[in-house]
């Protein structure tokens, strides 16, 4: 091969390389230009947040079976009938998807007829909380 040949040739595939990188640019170029990058947040048809739930879990670190009543504020008054929790010694019991809001608690230690009031309050649950409170005597 002579060396205009080899000139030619060697100029030939530079360009073919150039024109491969300048192809494949292109092309993840208009890539990109296909796929926008989504700003809408994803689906939340099915969330907490929407929905306005939250969890509640109650660990019973006591040695006596306990009870856990909660009355949910609705205005200026409560719901007349509560959510009613047994928590045995040393278990955890859960409330799932409970309406945020505001609760009236009553901790009572569950002694066959007659129950003992240990405490009582209330606390704020917020949407997609997933609130664990510890009982004690």
């Amino acid at each position: 091969m002579t060396a205009a040949h080899q000139g030619r040739a060697q100029l030939n595939t530079e360009n073919f390389i150039e024109g491969g990188k300048t192809l494949v640019e292109l092309i993840s170029v208009l890539k990109k230009a296909r796929s926008p990058v989504s700003t809408v947040k994803p689906d939340i048809k099915d969330s907490c947040a929407l929905k306005q739930l939250a969890d509640l879990c109650f660990k019973n670190s006591s040695f006596r079976d306990l009870a856990v009543s909660l009355y949910r504020r609705i205005d200026a008054a409560y719901e007349v009938q509560p959510f009613t929790v047994k928590v045995l010694p040393k278990k955890q019991e859960c409330l799932y998807e409970l309406k945020s809001g505001i609760y009236k608690y009553r901790i009572e230690a569950d002694s066959g007829a007659v129950r003992i009031l240990l405490s009582e309050g209330e606390f704020r649950l917020q949407p997609c909380d997933n609130m664990k409170r510890e009982l004690k005597e």
